[in-house]
């Protein structure tokens, strides 16, 4: 159901900003980018992400109810996801890292052929865990 006035979904900084619909348009889904922090894909495979998404939501002016659903389409990463209400936001502490599978699949293409798993190791100088920017 459309929303009968102007809303605005309020956004963290690590979010692209605040996104306003219409009055009687309907809403409908769409990607967001982040920010993500906290690793680097010079670590790989056993590199890690991390991120705080807040929503909060305005018609009006007046705060209204969130309810938002995060899912992972990403069969490579794996996702923590640890969710909260602050202040009449919904905030979520998301931490993504490789699925077993492809440190598995790293790991044994590694181990066959004794390439590095790490396809930025000649740019980093090392393939370990910790190694880059």
């Amino acid at each position: 159901m459309p929303p009968s006035a102007n809303l605005t979904l309020q956004t963290s900084p690590l979010v692209r900003g605040d996104l306003t619909f219409r009055a009687h348009s309907c809403i409908t889904t769409m990607d967001v980018p982040v920010t993500l922090t906290g690793g680097s894909v010079t670590d790989y495979p056993f590199d890690s992400y991390a991120t705080t998404l807040e929503f909060g939501a305005r018609q009006e002016g007046v705060p209204v109810p969130v309810r938002m659903t995060l899912t992972n389409n990403d069969a490579l990463f794996t996702a923590a996801v640890d969710g909260s209400t602050v202040d009449g936001a919904v905030v979520f502490d998301v931490g993504l890292e490789r699925s077993g599978s492809t440190f598995a699949c790293d790991l044994f293409r590694w181990w066959r052929c004794g390439c590095s798993p790490c396809p930025y190791a000649s740019e980093a100088g090392s393939s370990s865990p910790g190694a880059g920017a």
